[in-house]
């Protein structure tokens, strides 16, 4: 009787111990996912601002920055000067996403004429839609950050925290 009682108790505890486990490394998961997009996000507007900042203060535009920001394959440029492309050299590779670009430009919603810049949340991307007054034009910037690295990342965590519980 006291056999029986046992293991009654022993797989009792065992489940509501495993149970108390999966829960908090559950929870521990959603959280290392949570700060992982924030951090993601933070470290994307951190370098809008400073490109937007950049783009406010010289009169001239150097390729050089734009170039070194571009290499990053995560981050997608369309910048415009009065509707017209500037760098469209450096740029030319982003036609596939035009309609993306599109897409931030009407969801931000600026008002022609006023500096304003928006952090937008797109289906798969970042986004950053800026407008600088200049001296006698406005600068356009859009800015896409591609999600696809993060959520591979997230992916990955996920996998791994699966397979150890398991």
């Amino acid at each position: 009787m006291f056999d029986k009682l046992r293991w009654k108790l022993t797989a009792f505890n065992t489940i509501v111990t495993g149970s108390i486990l999966v829960c908090l490394v559950l929870l521990c998961l959603h959280l290392s996912e949570k700060n992982t997009a924030d951090q993601t996000l933070r470290n994307f507007t951190d370098t809008a601002g400073s490109l937007c900042t950049y783009l406010e203060t010289q009169n001239q535009i150097s390729d050089t920055w734009l170039r070194q920001l571009a290499s990053d394959p995560n981050i997608h440029i369309s910048l415009m000067d009065a509707g017209k492309p500037l760098f469209s050299m450096l740029l030319s590779q982003e036609n596939d996403l035009s309609a993306t670009f599109e897409n931030a430009r009407t969801t931000a919603g600026l008002h022609p004429g006023r500096s304003e810049t928006r952090v937008l949340t797109l289906p798969g991307y970042y986004a950053v839609v800026s407008q600088i007054k200049k001296q006698d034009s406005v600068l356009e910037l859009i800015l896409l950050y591609s999600l696809s690295q993060m959520e591979a990342d997230i992916l990955q965590q996920r996998i791994l925290v699966f397979a150890a519980v398991a």
